[in-house]
């Protein structure tokens, strides 16, 4: 029997293989990247001012054997100038026609849609039993939010790369023009931890930066808000259920927006005028303000308990790779000056809620 899958869906699956695929397709500053002949472990000469010498850094390999399953008779259909038998082979690379596989030495292309099985290493077989088990536990609404949820955070993340390429010589302005009392006074606060209030408040110093962020992210408040029809979840229960929707929605992007937070900060010139040169600290600012994001839809839905997360992450499909601690850390300071701006600026009532 044939999955009903498609790309997004193999995404989920096969992790980071196929992310290194999705980043450079979806990304929105991956022609940034590009240009500037790194990755984001790389400087380039479009850094804003960056001057730190390039590192030729490779994607990581999966050290396990990945192999597909697939219908053999719809597969041959595209496939007439190689000869090849069985439905099964190694995978080889990810295009944006489907998957690249070689069978009894031959070279095929899969496309998604023909695939049946996906197996890593010697019997681990993935997707079909996992997604299945999943998607059971949701009802057909909560499908319905989650998908809504998914697609408007891919709306915003393109129009944010958008935004910030038109934006980028004003904001490049703004980062060498910020004042140096404020530019000190930022400086020792990110000298003396690389916390939230530190991060949020660096940023809150660059106009143009804040609007065009705020302006994006704000859709995905308002719709939140919209889906939870103006009533906040009153039960424990309830608030668990908006925070599994929260973490699975957000699954399938949060790399991609915590790279695009990367570059923005990168290209802009802010790391540089910071002093931050370590690339895990560098990393470290773009994930703390993409959970600060992440903050503020969860108080929009009218969730304000990291307890509710850890229940949520318990029963989300993706609950693995949502950092749990990053955000408890936002959480801790939402009432405090620099974050409460930031997420008031949202629209989403930190105060009020919290």
């Amino acid at each position: 029997m044939k999955l009903v899958t498609n790309k997004d869906t193999l995404v989920d699956v096969l992790g980071e293989l196929l992310l290194e695929y999705t980043l450079l397709e979806a990304n929105p500053f991956a022609a940034a990247e590009k240009d500037a002949g790194g990755d984001a472990g790389g400087e380039g000469a479009d850094g804003g001012g960056e001057e730190e010498e390039k590192k030729d850094e490779k994607p990581k390999e999966d050290s396990e054997t990945l192999t597909v399953k697939f219908d053999p008779s719809a597969v041959k259909k595209y496939n007439s100038n190689t000869d090849w038998r069985g439905g099964e082979g190694s995978v080889k690379k990810i295009t944006k026609k489907g998957i690249t596989v070689d069978i009894d030495g031959n070279t095929i292309l899969v496309n998604f849609n023909d695939l049946t099985e996906i197996i890593k290493g010697k019997d681990n077989t993935l997707f079909k039993k996992k997604l299945n088990e999943e998607e059971e536990k949701l009802d057909a609404e909560d499908k319905k939010q989650i998908a809504d949820l998914e697609s408007e955070m891919g709306a915003v993340a393109n129009e944010l790369g958008s935004a910030f390429d038109s934006a980028q010589e004003e904001i490049e302005k703004e980062v060498e023009e910020m004042p140096e009392d404020k530019l000190n006074e930022h400086k020792q606060k990110l000298n003396e931890a690389i916390g939230v209030t530190a991060v949020v408040g660096f940023i809150l110093a660059l106009p143009k930066l804040v609007e065009i962020i705020t302006k994006a992210v704000a859709k995905l408040v308002k719709l939140i808000k919209k889906l939870t029809g103006g009533k906040k979840p009153e039960t424990e229960e309830e608030q668990a259920a908006w925070a599994q929707k929260i973490i699975d929605f957000t699954h399938k992007w949060h790399k991609i927006y915590i790279k695009a937070f990367y570059y923005m900060f990168k290209f802009s010139g802010l790391y540089k005028k910071a002093g931050i040169k370590d690339e895990a600290v560098k990393m470290k600012v773009a994930n703390i303000f993409y959970y600060t994001v992440v903050a503020g839809l969860a108080l929009a839905a009218g969730v304000g308990a990291v307890g509710a997360f850890k229940t949520g992450i318990s029963q989300a499909a993706h609950g693995g790779e949502f950092a749990i601690g990053t955000f408890e850390s936002v959480m801790a300071v939402v009432k405090s000056g620099e974050v409460a701006e930031f997420l008031g600026a949202l629209g989403a009532d930190a105060a009020a809620n919290a």
